[in-house]
């Protein structure tokens, strides 16, 4: 069976549920997503679960006609492939396909007719497989098809998110580098804080713990409130002197963390 491109909304949401989905790739995030579609009685039915390496088993994603939904969860650099290789072997059911990569386009996805290609991107980080890290997430989706559109957000819903935002592909990039200046600000943050402690005769530990009220209350702030309008310490004020006594100090410290301390102060002097 196929969706045609003309299909209304209304019509492809009626049959959004009870469809059967193969997944290519045993990822957390791969695994999470067949532990949702199979525990959490989510409406969707796992056709297969498979090892994106081991393409001589994507024969099975012909049995009883294949799924009719195709989820890419491989890294990044090899989605374009292994969708190739396993839409080849997709049976006449497969009325979309998707992957889960924030920064790339719909379009990399292999064409057949009356298939729509679909990002669907978790913001969400997946540290272990748990079908419980969708819960109340927001998901990102892009497609060229409005009827993919649909189906991705209802799908998103039974995953358990809370919302969905719709992008054009062309703006999958630059959103993607968002979500990495953010996430990645935090964690490589506390990764300057734990070098700096072994300075300090402090362990790790004791410094995240003790920093754990202050670091809380800025994340509060800045999500509740415009970053710029709440920032504080001595970019705010231009504190000058403080600024060069704290530079001066860092002097014997990794220059990863000199450099990460000057692009803090760029940022932070800006109005």
């Amino acid at each position: 069976m196929c969706i045609s491109s003309n299909m209304s909304i209304a019509s492809n949401m009626s049959i959004a549920t009870n469809m059967s989905i193969a997944i290519v790739g045993k990822s957390r995030l791969g695994t999470s997503l067949m532990r949702a579609i199979s525990y959490e009685k989510s409406g969707y039915k796992l056709h297969s679960f498979l090892q994106a390496r081991s393409s001589d088993q994507f024969s099975v994603l012909k049995k009883n006609g294949g799924p009719e939904v195709l989820i890419i969860a491989t890294k990044d650099d090899r989605i374009r492939e292994v969708a190739k290789k396993a839409m080849k072997h997709c049976g006449p059911n497969l009325r979309f396909i998707v992957h889960l990569a924030g920064s790339q386009a719909s379009t990399i996805l292999p064409k057949r007719k009356g298939v729509a290609g679909i990002v669907l991107h978790p913001i969400q980080t997946f540290p272990r497989a748990d079908a419980a890290l969708f819960h109340s997430i927001t998901f990102v989706v892009a497609s060229e098809e409005p009827s993919a559109i649909a189906w991705a957000e209802k799908f998103a819903r039974a995953l358990g998110a809370s919302n969905t935002l719709e992008l054009k592909n062309k703006s999958l990039p630059l959103y993607h580098a968002m979500l990495v200046i953010a996430t990645t600000s935090i964690t490589l943050g506390l990764s300057a804080v734990e070098e700096l402690s072994a300075e300090l005769k402090l362990t790790p530990r004791t410094i995240k713990r003790a920093m754990r009220p202050l670091l809380l209350s800025a994340l509060e702030n800045a999500l509740a409130h415009p970053a710029q309008s709440i920032q504080t310490g001595p970019f705010a004020r231009n504190d000058k002197k403080t600024i060069r006594t704290h530079k001066k100090a860092l002097k014997q410290s990794p220059r990863e963390i000199r450099d990460l301390y000057k692009a803090l102060e760029a940022l932070g002097s800006v109005s």
